[in-house]
């Protein structure tokens, strides 16, 4: 055997002149920018359910529902409370919500 090295997976969004941009890295190091994507337990659900459903020039309120609506699927009817970051020229603000 041998002994594995920890990695994580990450997911980063900002917002600079050109608009939003939402990052994700891999254990390896690798990043890819996204339009829209997930991480964790679900993500193949969550994905496939953006690939479907996301749309160009989405307003605040409809990608908010949007990612709610991922993280359901993800969690297949699992009820509980998420923590949603919203990131606009206003600066960064958290919202909770139960799904």
């Amino acid at each position: 055997g041998g002994v594995r090295p920890f990695g994580t997976a990450l997911l980063i969004g900002g917002v600079d002149d050109s608009g939003a941009h939402l990052f994700a890295t891999d254990p390896s190091g690798a990043m890819m920018e996204y339009k829209a994507t997930a991480e964790g337990e679900g993500r193949d659900a969550a994905i496939e359910y953006f690939e479907k459903n996301y749309e160009e020039g989405l307003s605040m309120k409809a990608a908010i529902e949007l990612g709610i609506e991922a993280i359901k699927k993800a969690r297949k009817g699992k009820e509980g409370e998420v923590e949603i970051g919203i990131i606009d020229k206003k600066g960064f603000r958290k919202k909770n919500k139960n799904i």
